[in-house]
């Protein structure tokens, strides 16, 4: 598939350099100038045996969470942000599960906020599923331990915090999000990823 005029990738660049004029010229064209250009792929320009070189050095395909996955963790962190948006304000609409005072029902809210935007920037952004899994396990660890206190203070009724049931599914959807990203090996140097045409 040939990118847009104008536009082209690393990869696309070395794959049109190594198969020569012949095939497209325009491709040929926009390859050329994508090299002269591109620090990585300079080296082409000089030596035409490096694009083999060039071509192992750029990151390898990444395998990301599926679509079901992603539409899992979508589907909880909206409704996560739903239910903690008036419990920011200290309001709680539902009533459903029992009481919870205004100072319970803040907090929940805020730590739910936070825990519902890491999960839908892991639906956009993929590669943050380890960051949004670490800041859900510390932000659900909090809301465990202040949850704890005030139960022990008759604050929030037991019955109350079941709603966080949400919270530990994120964490599993988020955990499988980690599992099916893959990461650089230790000890590999960190390349940023080609800049892609909008």
């Amino acid at each position: 598939m040939t990118p847009p005029a104008g536009t082209i990738g690393c990869r696309d660049a070395v794959a049109a350099l190594l198969t020569g004029q012949a095939a497209d010229p325009g491709l040929h064209r926009r390859a050329t100038a994508h090299a002269r250009v591109c620090p990585r792929c300079a080296a082409l320009i000089d030596d035409p045996t490096a694009g083999e070189a060039i071509l192992q050095g750029l990151a390898p395909h990444r395998l990301g969470p599926s679509n079901l996955l992603r539409g899992a963790l979508a589907v909880i962190s909206i409704f996560q942000l739903i239910i903690a948006l008036p419990w920011l304000l200290g309001y709680e609409p539902y009533s459903i599960l029992g009481e919870a005072t205004k100072s319970h029902l803040t907090r929940d809210g805020a730590l739910g906020l936070i825990v519902g935007a890491a999960g839908v920037l892991v639906v956009v952004r993929p590669r943050y599923a380890l960051a949004g899994l670490l800041l859900t396990v510390v932000a659900a660890s909090a809301n465990a331990l202040t949850g704890l206190i005030d139960h022990r203070d008759h604050e929030v009724a037991a019955s109350f915090e079941f709603i966080h049931v949400l919270v530990l599914t994120m964490i599993v959807l988020l955990a499988l999000c980690v599992g099916r990203h893959r990461y650089p090996r230790p000890g590999t140097p960190l390349r940023p990823e080609p800049l892609r045409p909008v």
